[in-house]
């Protein structure tokens, strides 16, 4: 009977988590450090309840997240994370919180402005904990011409422009390139994007960028190519 009993708390435990939480950290090794807007400890124990493996080793290796409060962080932890796991994500408690209710995408990419106003994160910069911004890092974006695909602008439109960004959640990322389609037009847009796939396709701290980038490429042409005179040949990545 308590067996019959524990596995039907299991099984509402499964269906409210599938309900109310959108990100999935079951397996998943977390560090965690530091306090606000959360206390340490609760995100240690929210990571805990949701299935995941809380864990702030020294070196430290296997963490495949590291969430950061914004006072009171080990910089000594940080700073070791940085040298020893390449691969780590770093990432406020506010966006870790905001994964696991509606699944935004997590990557190594902040913004400037979300870095600057938290301590912590402002650190990890400081020490080369995040990969460069692709989209500044490469602020150009090639365009067909008569001789060829060789024209470069000089800024990212996408993001300078549109405030467009892989941090997003879909449906925002959705809005500002329905707003970049409607005022640029869907070709610069596409090849944009395109580029930044092929030149990022093989970097393992970007995947989670990457596969965003995918996910809206292919609903731009699901819901513009073909339309309004926009038939030109589809980029291959």
């Amino acid at each position: 009977m308590a067996k019959n009993i524990e596995s039907y708390v299991k099984s509402i435990e499964s269906l409210i988590r599938a309900k109310y939480f959108q990100g999935d950290v079951t397996g998943i090794i977390i560090g965690t450090t530091g306090d606000r807007p959360f206390s340490n400890y609760d995100i240690d124990e929210l990571i805990g309840e949701l299935g995941g493996i809380v864990t702030n080793s020294i070196p430290p290796e296997d963490q495949k997240y590291i969430v950061i409060g914004r006072e009171c962080y080990s910089e000594v932890f940080l700073t070791m994370a940085v040298e020893c796991n390449e691969d780590v994500i770093f990432l406020s408690q506010e966006r870790f919180i905001n994964y696991i209710l509606f699944g935004a995408i997590i990557d190594n990419q902040c913004d400037e402005e979300e870095i600057t106003n938290h301590a912590g994160l402002s650190y990890v910069r400081d020490i080369g904990g995040f990969s460069e911004d692709i989209n500044d890092l490469f602020s150009k974006y090639a365009v067909e011409t008569p001789s060829g695909p060789s024209t470069w602008k000089d800024k990212s439109f996408l993001r300078d422009e549109y405030g467009y960004h892989t941090g997003m959640l879909p449906s925002e990322r959705k809005e500002h390139l329905t707003r970049a389609v409607h005022n640029e037009g869907l070709s610069p847009v596409v090849k944009h994007i395109s580029w930044l796939i092929t030149l990022n396709m093989g970097n393992k701290r970007i995947k989670d960028a990457v596969n965003s980038w995918i996910k809206d490429l292919d609903w731009l042409k699901h819901t513009y190519h073909g339309r309004e005179g926009n038939d030109f040949i589809w980029p291959e990545y």
